[in-house]
């Protein structure tokens, strides 16, 4: 497994797929497939991510979720 993390703060549980590259992030609970990019994004809690997937961190303003998911998706936002 090729895995960069700055920060080493896995979680409890998580499934880390082959060549995954993480900085900045703690996964936890959480199924991350290979080839996944995760960067400066904080926390993540239970979680699937799906194959194929780059989650970088946003600008901090404005504040608002800007989403692209796929049919038959469920979000949990908190506010």
């Amino acid at each position: 497994m090729v895995l960069d993390v700055e920060r080493p703060e896995p979680g409890h549980r998580p499934v880390i797929g082959a060549a995954c590259r993480i900085t900045g992030s703690e996964i936890e609970d959480s199924i991350v497939p290979p080839r996944e990019s995760i960067a400066g994004v904080g926390r993540i809690a239970p979680s699937l991510i799906g194959h194929d997937v780059e989650l970088p961190s946003a600008p901090r303003t404005p504040r608002a979720h800007r989403l692209v998911l796929g049919d038959h998706s469920k979000v949990q936002i908190s506010s």
